[in-house]
């Protein structure tokens, strides 16, 4: 059973899943939706990590990191075989991703480090030497709120990093891999720093400000997911940063991530789908299959329509 599905990678036709609450490892399941095996583990032994934070997929090897916490990186081959663990920084990372043979990592502004550790993108080789540090953080510490969906995120060739404190968008690729700002996301009403920095201040007046809740990239789009005055909006953008698309979004959108491809994957819990999607006409009139209460998760993998 999966407790939480933090992430999803697709990769190999295989679909990589992220339960960092109950089972803290990488669970992979065939494109028949069967488990096949599991990478990773917790514990004090060879190639076991105390706790993990995030994953990635390094599609040019099909190496998988696990990021565990105080920055420590773990490396496993496809069938689950460890390789290697390094601490990447003295600074803290909270996520990952792979972009060609390259490993992305964040601080999400909440480094706990001044001076040269204080920044908000590290990015290192395929054999895991620095390649640079980039973006300063800001001047207070940012929380970790699991509200945020999608913000570093990797295509395989391409790498992005949505910072929804700044409404700022970065690219990560090739030939440089240093972060180069894409767009600067402009909200009617924005949502301040102090208020995010507070913590339950954030909570609190979530209905009073406009926010970025989650960022899809695809082979041809940009699908951002807000909120405005209390309501959740959708924009698509294509990649010359033009809107295709940009209204109120009916319903609730899933926690979503992106493939290689035009697809996206989405996941969707049992009180999800029996508060929303048992009932939405669209997703009926798909064809979609139903969850029963000895069902765990559905995974959907879909693409945005004209």
């Amino acid at each position: 059973m999966i407790t939480k599905a933090k992430k999803v990678v697709k990769s190999g036709g295989e679909y990589y899943i992220l339960d960092n609450i109950g089972k803290k490892r990488v669970i992979v399941f065939g494109k028949d939706g069967k488990y096949s095996r599991s990478i990773g583990n917790t514990g004090g032994g060879p190639g076991e990590y105390p706790d993990i934070v995030d994953f990635c997929v390094n599609e040019e090897n099909g190496n998988i990191g696990i990021l565990s916490t105080a920055s420590e990186f773990y490396l496993y081959n496809r069938e689950g075989a460890f390789i290697e663990s390094r601490k990447m920084t003295e600074s803290l990372l909270w996520e990952c991703a792979c972009v060609g043979n390259h490993y992305v990592f964040t601080t999400d502004h909440s480094t706990f480090t001044e001076g040269e550790n204080a920044k908000l993108i590290y990015v290192y080789d395929g054999s895991l030497q620095e390649v640079g540090r980039y973006v300063s953080v800001l001047p207070v510490q940012m929380p970790q709120l699991d509200i945020f969906n999608g913000q570093l995120v990797s295509t395989g060739k391409e790498g992005y990093y949505m910072d929804v404190f700044t409404n700022t968008l970065y690219g990560i690729g090739a030939p440089t891999f240093g972060a180069d700002t894409i767009c600067n996301i402009s909200l009617p009403n924005p949502m301040p720093t102090e208020i995010y920095a507070g913590g339950m201040t954030f909570f609190e007046n979530q209905i009073n400000y406009d926010w970025i809740m989650g960022f899809v990239p695809t082979a041809t789009n940009y699908i951002l997911n807000y909120i405005k005055g209390g309501e959740m909006k959708i924009a698509i953008f294509n990649h010359d940063m033009k809107v295709v698309k940009n209204g109120n979004f009916l319903g609730l959108f899933p926690r979503s991530f992106p493939t290689s491809t035009d697809t996206i994957v989405s996941t969707v819990t049992l009180d999800e789908y029996f508060g929303f999607w048992s009932t939405s006409e669209n997703y009926k009139e798909c064809g979609m299959p139903k969850m029963t209460d000895e069902s765990n998760m559905l995974l959907m993998e879909w693409t945005i329509g004209s």
